[in-house]
């Protein structure tokens, strides 16, 4: 998961449906989500 400066802020394997943000300040972040051979880029704000 980058910021919206590109920066790294959260990697990992998540096997579960949810990804906790609640350590990160508020903002956009962009995340890819992989299974397999499949990329699914996504977006998000964190009020």
């Amino acid at each position: 998961m980058h910021d919206l400066l590109g920066q790294e802020v959260q990697r990992g394997i998540f096997v579960a449906s949810n990804i906790s943000v609640a350590t990160l300040p508020s903002g956009m972040y962009f995340l890819v989500l992989r299974n397999g051979a499949k990329q699914i880029p996504m977006k998000f704000i964190k009020e």
